[in-house]
């Protein structure tokens, strides 16, 4: 019984496990302008701020040394709601995190702290 190619492909979750206030995105490129008169080199190019995240890591540690699992917390700190999830598209700090090159696909690994906010779908809440 053969594998099909698709169920052999490997997603960069098969390669990393994200640890502490770590995050791994993948950015999302930038919609391409319609043709025109002027190229803009590849090495000219800013790197897209606009990601999805890939994969989270336990969050920032507390002081009693539990970690905060990216929630919100009330008045009385208990935790509420996450503030970001797997697969939620996200915008960047300019110069936040580092690129990295996981089975031929380009990710970033950044902080928390480097998330701006979290974008809403169109028809979403």
């Amino acid at each position: 019984m053969a594998a099909t190619a698709s169920a052999l492909k490997q997603t960069a979750t098969d390669f990393v496990r994200m640890v502490g206030d770590r995050i791994l995105v993948q950015p999302i490129e930038e919609g391409r302008a319609p043709d025109s008169l002027i190229v803009i080199p590849e090495s000219a190019k800013e790197k897209s701020n606009r990601a999805r995240i890939v994969a989270l890591g336990n969050g920032r540690r507390r002081q009693d040394g539990s970690y905060d699992n990216y929630t919100a917390t009330d008045a009385q700190g208990r935790p509420t709601t996450p503030l970001f999830r797997v697969g939620d598209e996200v915008l960047l700090t300019k110069y936040g995190g580092a690129d990295l090159i996981i089975n031929n696909e380009t990710y970033r690994h950044i902080c928390g702290e480097d998330i701006i906010c979290v974008l809403i779908p169109q028809g979403g809440k």
